[in-house]
């Protein structure tokens, strides 16, 4: 999958170096980005770069993930050509996939492998169930208290 994302990279560099008549430099392409989020371009101060979500990635598979891709790609392209001060889905973002030939969509529906899913640990109240994150959980075992919204009772373990 590495190997593929790289390609579509290459390629879309490729396709835009022709349709604006002008080079693009080779930014790094990184595969550690984690969670629900399936690529981003990062860009700080000098540092810009491709991240993108291997897990997902492959559950959904190449046709599903080139989308993403693209529309990465086209992130950097509109950064490169235009200013860091434009918004990250505005016109000049959507210009850009429309010239590559991509749909403009901001957000994705893939499906999430059980990795990225997470636990979900039960806790009551006086008047039902609560289903919190890890991270939560985590928070309440280190002394952190928690509060229905409802009955305003503290919340424990099942």
């Amino acid at each position: 999958m590495k190997s593929y994302i790289n390609s579509v990279v290459e390629k879309t560099l490729c396709k835009a170096e022709k349709i604006y008549n002008r080079e693009f430099s080779r930014i790094p392409v990184l595969f550690n980005l984690k969670g629900m989020v399936a690529g981003q371009f990062v860009f700080s101060g000098a540092d810009e770069f491709l991240k993108f979500n291997i897990p997902i990635a492959e559950t959904n598979g190449k046709d599903a993930f080139k989308n993403t891709i693209v529309h990465e790609v086209a992130h950097y392209i509109a950064r490169c050509l235009f200013t860091k001060y434009i918004k990250p889905h505005g016109y000049e973002w959507k210009k850009i996939m429309m010239d590559l030939d991509t749909v403009a969509s901001v957000t994705h529906n893939y499906a999430m492998p059980s990795s990225v899913i997470g636990t979900r640990h039960e806790y009551k109240c006086e008047c039902q169930s609560h289903f919190v994150s890890t991270i939560i959980h985590n928070k309440i075992r280190k002394g952190s208290v928690r509060v229905c919204r409802k009955c305003k009772t503290q919340l424990f373990k099942c």
